[in-house]
């Protein structure tokens, strides 16, 4: 199949990307001398290791030295191995070696330290042990913990259990922590070496090649752990997630990469077939004709385009779902009208990531096919730095989004692209003022003024008017004057010398302050009088740049005015030029020369000049549901009303306008009804979101692999709790257990690690607090196990005693097998606690007065609230009378 050359944004570099996704390294392999053997081999015996299967690891780890054998990667892969198959004279063998092959291997020396910690003498393992490089929390699981416990319990026959906070005694080496520390290995590891990385790479290659979406998704995932941001990972990444039919996110991923690759036609293909998946009728067929124009055959692509959009969403779904929700609809109904009201509103929205991208793409074809003209790489090299820090969007009190996703190492390449244009441009035509502005501000911008003032000296002297050079100029003597001035303040300070005495009646801090010296204030004067003549300059540049900006860019934006009203299009573009050159960017100089290129018959530089002239916008309730959120904790009700109204009428579809508006109905208006309705209307809007992503809040999802995310589940999860709560309360117990299953049933979809990370998503306004208190952000562990808690309320309620201890047992085995890399919050040890109370009430309810007498006779209690020390002293009260009766 052929390659396609695009160009990239880089200063018109090609970068060569593949035809039906991003290219793939393959030639690693040669790369790596011909191991492919022991690459398969690496990669199964990693595989064994994190599913916990040691010996098949080792086995599998064997093999692929045989083929590779001073591969330090696969030797210290074995001696992990070998470890936690308790062979320690062998993973010692394996790690010391690994060690002399490569003598800064940090993680070897800590499964070393490690080895030896379990075999018996823990005095060679301290001396080896450091988490220098290491993340702290992975170092100490690995040495403090698994190791300890190992050694301890084998050697002591007990060991100090930490979740229980007490010695344990045992008749045989403890090896709980070997499943976590293996899978915590495994999943740093999997993909290590460019030989396994490459074995990795060509079988998502062969997965995406046959369709098999799922499997594809699993490999990506693995290599783009070390490479988060290779834009080949992203490109396949996205290929294989619109495959799996996650429009959504597809959608996102293409629109990232095609802001690297512009020209990279197939990328268009697969966005304009997430789009189609997600309802945006406007951007497939904007993508099918961008792709065409690129030069690829579209017919695949606007085929299955066709296929998603063969129902449209209608013009009315977003008022058909007001009105649903309004009612008591059958869920599978509301959730099927969310649907239709989210596709529309994709089909109107405004995104802020594909404006910025068609501005990219824009220029790019301009620097394509007009090589010699400097100021299409300069005008993109403007527009990279100009948007170079994105904006981000409120999103709950302890978090925001950014309305392109952009990390810090892509910001970093962003500023490389711009400035490599700058040199494109310059290359064209060494005497441009703008592109010499541009490469001075991006040059401030990395922290080099000094590069910065030489670029901005020399194009003043070219164009002494210009305005962006003339405001470099400024701040940077500004900045010059102000750094000599602190110079000057620290000369005239006095110098302190402190120092301790030892006197006959004790010791004695002794401090001597010396004035400074004659020479010090003769150079602290030179410093201010420089400092004075760089402010001068400082003050005439800006007088300068206040005066270009005020008169003579207005003046010449008239004559260009005048000489287009005159029909003049030689002296409007003189004019409109001049100014062009004096402040490249200004909206209003843009649309003007839209107009100009449009009378001009100039298509593309008109459609340039009115995209450029554009603001990048989005269509966001943000601002409004901040403001809802205020007004909630602070009891501001119709402040509160207003804001969601505004919100709604911004964006229909967001799931927090009836989240937010829940509480309302509960604290207001005291109304169960509506607030149930509104926590249903939030829950429909979710799932359907879900659904453009082909997955579900369902048990299991219908796509061919579970996609949901962990952030997505934020707000889902916190509405079912406080629906599951709500109908605990009004004792109605069916609702509650069906609430808190869609909580307890996404458990299972995620690993240990995960379920304790924070979800800052996952909160409502609360105005029972005080309005300035924002609470900790939930983990998804800590709403599993209020979900937990409420479900065994309600089964109390119902008479299942049996089935009420199961749930809490399972809240008390969380925390027992709670991650040691991860922080334990207070939260979890309260919901240890209100499970241990429950056990103890469901015990006294089941006569089984011994068991509840144990499980309240507990010194470890954390800190409890006033109702629940009430309800222990109560129970126990009860529990010594029922024995006492026995």
């Amino acid at each position: 199949m052929r390659r396609i050359l695009l160009v990239a944004a880089a200063g018109g570099a090609l970068l060569a990307v593949g035809p039906a996704s991003l290219a793939f390294t393959g030639s690693a392999f040669a790369q790596a001398a011909g191991n492919q053997a022991a690459a398969g081999a690496y990669i199964e015996g990693i595989q064994a290791l994190g599913a916990g299967d040691y010996a098949r690891a080792v086995q599998n780890l064997t093999r692929a030295l045989q083929a590779d054998d001073s591969n330090p990667d696969i030797l210290r892969a074995r001696g992990v191995a070998n470890t936690l198959a308790e062979d320690f004279p062998a993973a010692i063998t394996d790690l010391e070696r690994a060690l002399r092959l490569r003598g800064d291997d940090r993680e070897a020396k800590l499964w070393l330290a490690s080895a030896y910690r379990m075999s018996g003498n823990p005095a060679k393992g301290s001396q080896l042990f450091g988490m220098g490089g290491l993340p702290a929390e992975y170092a100490n699981m690995v040495y403090n913990d698994m190791a300890m416990e190992y050694w301890q319990s084998r050697t002591q026959g007990s060991y100090y259990d930490k979740a229980q906070r007490r010695n344990v005694q045992t008749s045989t080496p403890v090896k709980r922590l070997f499943p976590e520390a293996a899978h915590a290995y495994a999943r740093r590891h999997e993909a290590t070496g460019a030989a396994a990385g490459a074995a990795v790479a060509e079988r998502a290659k062969s997965d995406l090649g046959r369709g098999d979406f799922a499997a594809a998704l699993r490999d990506l995932e693995l290599l783009r752990r070390t490479k988060p941001d290779d834009p080949d990972l992203r490109g396949n990444w996205a290929q294989a997630l619109v495959g799996a039919g996650d429009g959504l996110r597809a959608r996102e991923e293409f629109t990232r990469v095609l802001s690297v690759a512009p020209l990279w036609a197939e990328g268009y293909a697969g966005r304009a077939q997430a789009a189609a998946i997600i309802g945006d009728a406007r951007r497939a067929t904007m993508d099918l004709a961008t792709a065409a124009r690129l030069g690829i055959d579209v017919a695949a692509a606007k085929a299955a385009v066709g296929r998603h959009m063969a129902a449209p969403p209608a013009d009315g779904a977003i008022e058909r779902f007001a009105d649903i929700a309004r009612g008591d609809a059958e869920t599978a109904l509301l959730t099927e009208a969310a649907l239709a009201a989210q596709r529309l509103a994709n089909n109107r929205r405004l995104r802020y990531d594909e404006m910025y991208q068609d501005r990219v793409l824009a220029i790019s074809e301009a620097i394509r096919d007009d090589a010699r003209n400097a100021d299409w790489p300069d005008m993109l090299a403007r527009f990279l730095h100009g948007h170079y820090t994105v904006p981000t969007l409120w999103n709950g009190p302890r978090a925001s989004r950014q309305l392109r996703p952009q990390s810090k190492a892509e910001q970093q390449q962003e500023l490389a692209r711009a400035l490599k244009l700058t040199e494109t441009a310059l290359g064209i035509d060494a005497r441009s003022a703008n592109a010499m502005a541009t490469r001075a501000l991006i040059l401030h911008t990395l922290g080099r003024p000094r590069d910065a003032e030489e670029l901005a000296d020399r194009g003043l002297a070219i164009e002494p008017q210009n305005l962006r050079l003339l405001r470099l100029k400024t701040r940077i003597l500004f900045d010059t004057a102000a750094q000599l001035r602190s110079r000057a303040s620290a000369l005239r300070a006095p110098r302190i010398e402190r120092r301790r005495e030892q006197r006959s009646d004790g010791v004695y801090e002794v401090t001597t302050t010396y004035p400074p010296t004659a020479e010090a204030l003769a150079e602290a004067a030179r410093l201010d009088a420089q400092a004075a003549g760089i402010e001068q300059e400082a003050q005439k540049r800006q007088a300068e740049a206040q005066r270009v900006e005020n008169e003579v860019i207005p003046a010449l934006l008239k004559r260009g005015d005048d000489a287009l009203a005159a029909g003049d299009l030689a002296a409007a573009g003189t004019a409109l030029q001049r100014a062009y050159a004096l402040q490249p960017e200004s909206a209003e100089l843009y649309r003007r020369l839209a107009e100009l290129a449009r009378r001009s018959n100039q298509p593309r530089r008109q459609q340039i000049y009115a995209l450029m002239a554009e603001p990048l916008r989005h269509s966001t309730a943000a601002a409004e549901l901040k403001s809802a959120w205020d007004a909630i904790a602070r009891t501001d009700w119709a402040a509160a009303e207003a804001a969601l109204t505004q919100a709604a009428a911004r964006d229909p579809v967001d799931a927090r306008i009836p989240a937010y508006r829940s509480v309302l109905a509960a604290h207001r208006r005291n109304d169960a009804a509506a607030a149930r309705r509104e926590r249903r209307a939030a829950i429909a809007l979710q799932e359907a979101e879900a659904r453009l992503m082909a997955t579900s809040y369902a048990a299991r999802p219908p796509g061919p692999v579970d996609l949901i995310g962990l952030d997505a589940a934020g707000l889902q999860t916190i509405v079912r709790v406080a629906e599951g709560d709500a109908a605990l309360a009004a004792r109605a117990y069916p609702a509650a257990l069906e609430a808190y299953a869609g909580v307890v049933e996404l458990e299972k979809r995620f690993d240990k690690q995960a379920v304790t990370l924070p979800l800052p998503e996952a909160m409502l306004p609360d105005p029972t607090i005080a309005p300035n208190t924002v609470p900790e952000a939930p983990m998804l562990a800590t709403l599993i196990s209020d979900a937990r808690l409420g479900k065994a309320q309600a089964l109390l309620g119902t008479g299942r005693f049996a089935e009420a201890q199961q749930e809490y047992a399972i809240i008390r085995q969380a925390l027992a097998q709670w991650p040691p890399t991860a922080p334990k919050p207070n939260a979890m040890l309260l919901a240890d606690s209100r499970a241990r109370l429950g056990q103890a009430e469901a015990a006294y309810a089941a006569k089984n007065y011994n068991e509840a007498f144990r499980l309240l006779t507990y010194d470890g209690w954390p800190a409890l609230p006033d109702e629940m020390k009430a309800r222990i002293k109560r129970l126990q009260a009860e529990v010594q009378a029922a024995r006492q009766r026995q």
